[in-house]
């Protein structure tokens, strides 16, 4: 454990305490940066299975922005579940929009400092970093900051160029309560002059039934949880041999070539756009992640897609859904390469429920990234009877199969 200053106003009034006092500390993704970056806690394989004790929302949605003259600097929710197995992440970038490269100044570590919010009762609330353990400059016990030396540290970005961070809320954040909290992340920017960026952030923490499993849109009153978890396709498949010279002998769609296609209900797969808050990866748990909602409004759509990030044809595509006769389902799962997607073969409506029936489709040849996968779908509805959920199918390997539907939330499950 290492102790330091008691936590002050580092972070303001940066460039009056630049002389004497600045200090450079080695980023993420840098050459001297040789730090775990996870945005987990060690020991997370450790934890036992549950269902969230937490949900986190920002007053505006998911994402929240203030704009400058040459920098830019947002917040954007990525998960908002807190349980005993994972945090809540937040994300935070500033984005060089000018010509120049510049420098932006914080209290330490840079660029965002240590990020702390608070409670209408005054009790502070600290946003965790990974980044407070590896910095020379803060104290830290466990997931708590004890202190932090008043000192301000600068990070240059050139024309265009981002840096972003992931803050976590974990179950064991010191003064986390359901309720309200207040802060801001604070930095400056020197361009020439000397300009203040500031990002209010109003959150709001609420504790969820331990007896319901999270939908994290509320919009399921009751949870159904899906039984078997994880069974075998109910079809034969045939694993395939490397191919002894070319990879266009290796048939990708193998998984899913025995999935009947009928009967099922129009859909259309859409590219070209993407959730606002994705399945946040744990590199040190054994779980997988699956997760489907589906949206039935166009505010819902809205609120889950960054419309105007989507390509021109996909924004229009969802911006004309026909919400009496459609819907728009989006399914997630991880992690892997990102070579490998989702394929989908038919959507069919069973005593109420909307069935979506897919697999992996798995190239030879596959980049070496992990990240989480998503496909979007807009379905036809079924014309009379409507549906209460959506249940997806989505066969893994070929000895796997997966369950999950869109009352559940997030879903992890363990495939090892």
């Amino acid at each position: 454990m290492r102790r330091r200053a008691l936590l002050s106003g580092a972070g303001t009034g940066l460039f009056g305490l630049v002389a004497g006092c600045l200090g450079n500390e080695p980023l993420e993704g840098s050459d001297d940066d040789d730090s775990n970056t996870s945005t987990t806690q060690a020991g997370v394989d450790d934890r036992p299975t549950d269902e969230p004790s937490y949900h986190v929302t920002l007053e505006d949605g998911t994402n929240s922005r203030v704009e400058g003259e040459s920098a830019t600097l947002e917040v954007d929710l990525l998960e908002r579940a807190i349980s005993e197995r994972r945090p809540a992440v937040l994300e935070v970038r500033v984005t060089n929009t000018g010509t120049e490269s510049i420098a932006v100044f914080s209290g330490a570590p840079a660029p965002f400092g240590v990020v702390n919010v608070y409670s209408t009762d005054e009790d502070r609330l600290t946003l965790w970093s990974a980044a407070y353990e590896e910095s020379a400059y803060v104290g830290t016990d466990g997931k708590t900051v004890e202190g932090a030396d008043d000192i301000a540290v600068s990070t240059f970005l050139e024309a265009g160029e981002s840096f972003e961070r992931s803050f976590e809320i974990h179950l064991e954040s010191p003064n986390l309560e359901p309720g309200t909290y207040e802060g801001s992340i604070d930095s400056q920017v020197e361009n020439g002059e000397g300009e203040d960026l500031r990002l209010d952030l109003e959150m709001r923490v609420d504790s969820v039934d331990a007896d319901a499993a999270s939908d994290p849109d509320g919009a399921a009153d009751d949870v159904v949880t899906e039984e078997p978890r994880v069974d075998e396709p109910p079809y034969e498949i045939e694993p395939q041999s490397p191919p002894a010279d070319e990879a266009d002998d290796w048939d990708e769609h193998y998984l899913g070539r025995d999935i009947a296609e009928e009967p099922s209900l129009e859909f259309d797969p859409l590219d070209g756009v993407r959730p606002r808050e994705t399945l946040a990866w744990d590199r040190n748990g054994t779980d997988q992640q699956f997760r489907v909602q589906a949206l039935e409004t166009a505010s819902e759509v809205e609120t889950v897609f960054d419309l105007e990030a989507a390509e021109t044809d996909t924004k229009a595509r969802l911006e004309d859904v026909d919400f009496e006769r459609q819907c728009v389902l989006v399914v997630e799962s991880g992690f892997g390469s990102g070579s490998v997607r989702h394929e989908w073969q038919r959507v069919e409506p069973a005593d109420g429920v909307l069935e979506v029936h897919g697999y992996y489709a798995t190239p030879f040849e596959q980049t070496d990234d992990i990240t989480a996968r998503h496909s979007v779908l807009v379905s036809d509805r079924p014309p009379e009877t409507g549906f209460e959920y959506t249940r997806v199918f989505l066969t893994v390997d070929p000895d796997t199969r997966v369950r999950f539907n869109s009352t559940e939330g997030t879903v992890p499950v363990d495939l090892e």
